[in-house]
C-alpha cells in the first residue's frame, strides 16, 4: 500500500528544510572575492561546496564559514560552482550571474 507523503514522514522533511532562504546579496561574507559567485551568512560550514568546488571556494577558521576565494576562470569551475550551489542545503551560495547583482530579480520578471 502507498501512503501519502505526510504519513511517510516526507512532507516533515520538506518543512525542515522551508526555513532556509534564497542567498542574499546583502549578506555576502565579507571574505568573497568580488564577481558572480558568493557565500551569504546563512552558511552552516558543513563543507560541501570546499568538497566540491575546491579550487573555488574555502574556508574562514576563525569564524567557520565557507567562502568564494576564487570567482571560476573556466568551463570545468563554471559548472563545479553550479554544483556546490545547487548541493548547499541552506542555500547560502548565490549567483548573480556575470557579476550582476540581483540577477535573480530581475529573472522573476520584478523592475
Amino acid at each position: 500500500m502507498i501512503h501519502p507523503a505526510s504519513e511517510t514522514g516526507l512532507q516533515s522533511v520538506s518543512l525542515a528544510f522551508s526555513f532556509c532562504s534564497m542567498p542574499d546579496p546583502k549578506a555576502r561574507q565579507p571574505e568573497n572575492q568580488p564577481g558572480r559567485y558568493y557565500v551569504d551568512t546563512q552558511c552552516i560550514d558543513c563543507d560541501i561546496c570546499r568538497e566540491t568546488a575546491r579550487r573555488n571556494f574555502t574556508r574562514e577558521t576563525q569564524t567557520g564559514h565557507s567562502f568564494v576565494y576564487k570567482q571560476p576562470v573556466n568551463a570545468q569551475e563554471e559548472q563545479l560552482c553550479q554544483e556546490a550551489m545547487k548541493s548547499c542545503p541552506v542555500q547560502a551560495i548565490g549567483d548573480d550571474g556575470e557579476g550582476q547583482p540581483n540577477v535573480n530579480v530581475r529573472r522573476a520578471g520584478l523592475p
